[in-house]
């Protein structure tokens, strides 16, 4: 049991990924066989520091925990959503390969039960002389609806620096308490 952060990501930011995979999943490993009928799980990327760890490598079944609770017959239940390990991804950041789990996002927003609602994006730059400037502007929401346009007009901005071999400088938009 390790507590991780399950990240949905775009397709944009999926085919970056995708040159950072080291190990794939044969295609029918990604397919669970329930009698007659096959059910094809929402796949996972994890990373290499936590794949060896835990001796995870593709085509193995994670069940994940949410801490988010939802109303059970009798009580509150934790969510739990099963998914296969697509691939084992190597970024060269080993915190983030121990604790950053990939999605589409549309396999989080089912999983929390949210569909359409984003909670946070997340802007990695290639220069820390652009934070300032991005962390005073305004994004436009990935998923035009009601409610992340709301989300995006209440946002505040929080700005965050960090040094290290690979990731120079993010902002971060959240939403507002």
């Amino acid at each position: 049991v390790s507590g991780v952060v399950l990240k949905g990501i775009t397709d944009p930011r999926f085919e970056r990924l995708k040159a950072q995979i080291v190990e794939t999943a044969e295609p029918s490993l990604l397919v669970e066989h329930e009698g007659a009928e096959s059910i094809r799980l929402p796949g996972v990327f994890v990373g290499q520091e936590l794949a060896h760890d835990f001796g995870i490598i593709p085509g193995d079944r994670l069940t994940l925990i949410s801490p988010t609770e939802t109303e059970g017959p009798m009580s509150s239940v934790p969510r739990m959503k099963r998914f296969v390990v697509e691939g084992v991804y190597k970024s060269g950041l080993a915190e983030q390969e121990l604790h950053t789990v990939f999605t589409a996002t549309r396999n989080v927003q089912a999983f929390l039960r949210r569909a359409d609602v984003i909670s946070q994006y997340e802007v990695t730059l290639k220069g820390f002389e652009s934070a300032p400037e991005l962390a005073n502007c305004t994004f436009e929401p990935p998923v035009s609806t009601p409610i992340s346009r709301r989300m995006a007009i209440d946002a505040s901005r929080m700005v965050w620096y960090s040094r290290s071999v690979r990731v120079c400088a993010g902002a971060t938009v959240t939403e507002s308490p």
